[in-house]
């Protein structure tokens, strides 16, 4: 792994830290720093989950969104009631499908859904649509870096290996966003 893009994501997120955001009237009569800032925004986020790659319906068209990501969670096996959620697409839409943002109510059904999200690799009818954590822009810099270092921890690993040991297993990043981590898998 290339030590300079390393070294450009840990200057990243410096300079994220350092970042002033914008602040309204209120939030600087309180006094709250950007660490809490940070701090109050991975709270919001905390039960959210993105879905990447599913398809709109109409623009303004909220119930049928709802509809769609129920009928999705249903295909995958998932029980979770989106009576009480928000969800809303983020980004701007230019050829592909915007990104939905889904705020559940509660984190047991952020984890059902994310564990039946495993099963989507091999879905057929949803193929091209992931689900992950919704995180802030500094948690993403993280794992950004996270995955270069565990990378590199990995081709140190293999080169370690005998010829005979890499025929049969390799080190490999495994996890999503997260919960990643290094594992010894079989070819």
């Amino acid at each position: 792994m290339d030590n300079g893009y390393l070294k450009e994501m840990m200057d990243r997120i410096e300079n994220l830290e350092k970042k002033s955001f914008v602040w309204d009237s209120q939030t600087l009569s309180r006094g709250c720093s950007e660490t809490s800032f940070e701090l109050r925004l991975q709270e919001r986020k905390r039960n959210n989950v993105i879905i990447f790659g599913l398809p709109e319906v109409t623009p303004a068209d909220i119930h049928g969104e709802k509809v769609q990501v129920e009928d999705f969670l249903r295909d995958l096996g998932c029980d979770v009631a989106l009576t009480n959620c928000h969800l809303f697409r983020v980004g701007i839409h230019i050829e592909k499908n915007c990104p939905l943002v889904l705020k559940l109510n509660c984190p047991e059904a952020k984890s059902k859904i994310l564990y039946v999200a495993k099963g989507l690799k091999y879905n057929e009818k949803w193929k091209g649509v992931s689900i992950t954590h919704d995180l802030t822009k500094l948690q993403c810099q993280r794992e950004k870096v996270k995955e270069v270092e565990l990378k590199k921890m990995a081709e140190e690993k293999n080169s370690q290996l005998s010829e005979i040991q890499r025929s049969k297993k390799i080190w490999k990043v495994v996890g999503g966003r997260g919960t990643r981590g290094l594992a010894l898998k079989e070819i």
